[in-house]
């Protein structure tokens, strides 16, 4: 969840040119998927919203956020966010309060709001994720360093899985420590997952 938005299509690679996939078989079947998909949870949703009233004001609150995500509409799930995360605070509901601020890019309001998922629960994995990402897009390099190697100590494999570590050590190349971005690199080369191979090699090639 720590990404920012970005334009990119469905499958997150960068829009292609000169390529005209209107009538790419598989890329309609992919949008018949999505559409079908996006019928039915319109129609779950509405269901439950007709049941609302046997619902908790906190998982009212919960529905609203979800359906507001939902629906592609990032500032209302937001806003809801940060009543769930006001009126009934906890690590979670911080998460996901600073996470949303964070794909806005608010990026001082989320930092407020992750730090508050840490203070209840130092251990969650994902905040310190997402406070380094908030960083390194703010140009804070040595603070995201930090938030990273905070992600570390709650796990110690959360910096060698996929995408992560190539943002770890991207942002240990800019803040002065390319030696030890080399070290975090080779580590991933190693790993047993070829996925995470894979990644570790091809950073290496910074």
């Amino acid at each position: 969840q720590h990404q920012r938005p970005c334009r990119t299509n469905d499958h997150g690679r960068p829009h292609e040119r000169g390529h005209d996939r209107s009538q790419d078989p598989q890329l309609r079947r992919s949008e018949a998927r999505h559409e079908e998909d996006r019928e039915r949870g319109e129609r779950y949703y509405g269901e439950a919203l007709a049941r609302s009233s046997r619902l908790t004001e906190w998982e009212r609150l919960r529905l609203g956020m979800n359906l507001q995500g939902f629906r592609g509409q990032l500032d209302s799930s937001t806003v809801l966010a940060g009543v769930i995360a006001q009126r009934f605070p906890s690590v979670e509901a911080w998460y996901d309060y600073g996470t949303g601020l964070m794909q806005l890019a608010r990026d001082r309001e989320a930092i407020l709001a992750l730090n508050q998922a840490l203070e209840i629960d130092s251990t969650f994995t994902n905040a310190w994720i997402n406070l380094a990402t908030v960083y390194v897009a703010m140009g804070r390099f040595a603070d995201a360093v930090a938030a990273y190697q905070g992600a570390d100590r709650t796990d110690s494999m959360a910096l060698y899985a996929n995408f992560i570590n190539h943002e770890y050590g991207s942002a240990l190349i800019a803040n002065g420590q390319t030696a030890e971005a080399q070290r975090v690199f080779r580590r991933m080369s190693a790993s047993r997952a070829l996925g995470n191979r894979q990644f570790g090699f091809r950073s290496l090639g910074y």
